[in-house]
């Protein structure tokens, strides 16, 4: 998504009331002063690669991410909150973290990768971790890498917070 077009479909889609998976990808690692390069969302089945860096801002979002009703669903989320609220204003309503709740369960392994392993069979490809999401234009590899951030979001959640409840944590 790299048009205001766009992000207004994406902000439409995020009016529901099902949980909302986010991601963020930034160059950290690559300036003095970070930004956040890509936000990924998924709702429902449909993924949304943003790129900040082709809109002027990400205003339409706003609404969907303060609201209560429709939790945003992260694998640590501090880190992402704060690079959000830093670079787009955002406030956020109800959060769930699923590698907080991995800690509650005592999880040896808290990585994403690792608990998609371990709950899906799935491996994801951790190799672009440390790319640098700020250079254009992107290779096919980067965006799968990308939705693959979201892709489990939901799933791992509802499992996660289903062992949780069952332990009385």
């Amino acid at each position: 998504v790299d048009t205001p077009e766009g992000l207004e479909d994406v902000a439409a889609a995020l009016r529901g009331p099902g949980p909302i998976a986010v991601d963020t990808e930034s160059d950290s690692l690559h300036v003095y002063f970070e930004k956040v390069c890509f936000v990924q969302i998924k709702v429902e089945q449909t993924i949304y690669l943003i790129d900040p860096l082709a809109l002027e801002n990400l205003d339409p979002l706003a609404a969907a991410m303060e609201r209560d009703d429709a939790p945003k669903l992260f694998h640590g989320a501090d880190y992402d909150v704060l690079c959000l609220s830093r670079d787009f204003g955002f406030r956020f309503g109800r959060i769930v973290d699923t590698m907080v709740a991995a800690q509650f369960l005592g999880r040896p392994n808290l990585g994403l990768a690792a608990l998609c392993q371990d709950h899906f069979g799935v491996e994801l490809d951790k190799s672009l971790t440390r790319h640098n999401w700020g250079q254009r234009p992107l290779k096919d590899i980067y965006l799968d890498y990308m939705a693959d951030d979201v892709r489990y979001l939901a799933e791992l959640a509802d499992i996660l917070l289903g062992e949780v409840a069952d332990a009385d944590l």
